[in-house]
């Protein structure tokens, strides 16, 4: 059998590419210090390895959310620790505000520093992060959360709640909003007058919270109707009577 010249080059020539191309994917494989650098390399091997480094991708994404989680809701807590320790001078103020000695001056210099309290707590209610955006405004972070007219705040953000992936499976809320924190409290409880000849006030809540608790009717809203009937005399009397006209104990 005869070899042609021609063919016995061609073998040569492709045996010394062929050497060339495992020399530099030798040397690249020891430059990336990487077993496997494509599919062909080890398929099965390869998909391990695939699978293993976006799990280390997920698992840094949810270190840095759990990151994020901590330093937002730190801020919170900051911003509500400011805001509890406002309303506690705020109190002590109220206090020293009904001591008798007080002339006008010192009622002047305390109704000063109230106001300064309640600009404060709009501040803190109003607080932004790093990026600028309104912590309790929910969804709604590029709205400033209350706008104040003078006379009344107004809420302006919406009940979103923000979630973090911090596993698997684990989402944690990374906020609260302002509808949740300042608006949804307990109002004390309060008379609604009806008739324009008689007008009542409140003046020991706890008593007043009492008879709520002992005489509303949360599933007949006809039974809340009460009325006081008054005897003049020395001295003048008075008594409550429920919607089907019976006594009740007066406050």
């Amino acid at each position: 059998m005869r070899v042609s010249s021609i063919n016995l080059y061609r073998n040569s020539l492709q045996g010394v590419l062929n050497g060339q191309e495992q020399v530099q994917k030798t040397n690249l494989h020891l430059m990336t210090n990487k077993r496997l650098l494509t599919s062909a390399d080890g398929p099965s091997d390869m998909s391990k390895t695939m699978f293993l480094s976006t799990e280390i991708t997920l698992t840094e994404q949810h270190l840095k959310n759990g990151t994020l989680l901590e330093s937002a809701l730190n801020f919170e807590e900051s911003v509500l620790g400011g805001m509890t320790t406002a309303m506690q001078r705020a109190r002590v103020l109220g206090i020293q505000s009904g001591d008798g000695i007080n002339g006008q001056s010192e009622r002047d210099s305390l109704a000063k520093e109230l106001r300064q309290i309640q600009a404060q707590l709009l501040d803190f209610a109003n607080s932004q992060n790093a990026d600028g955006s309104y912590v309790f405004s929910g969804f709604q972070t590029h709205k400033q959360t209350y706008a104040y007219d003078g006379s009344k705040y107004t809420y302006q953000g919406d009940s979103g709640e923000n979630e973090l992936k911090v596993s698997g499976s684990v989402y944690i809320q990374s906020n609260d909003t302002g509808k949740e924190v300042f608006d949804n409290v307990f109002e004390r409880f309060k008379t609604n007058d009806t008739s324009a000849n008689i007008s009542t006030v409140v003046e020991s809540q706890r008593s007043y919270d009492s008879f709520y608790n002992q005489n509303y009717d949360p599933i007949t809203p006809a039974n809340n109707t009460f009325q006081v009937q008054t005897t003049a005399g020395a001295p003048d009397t008075y008594e409550i009577l429920d919607s089907g006209g019976a006594s009740l104990v007066p406050l």
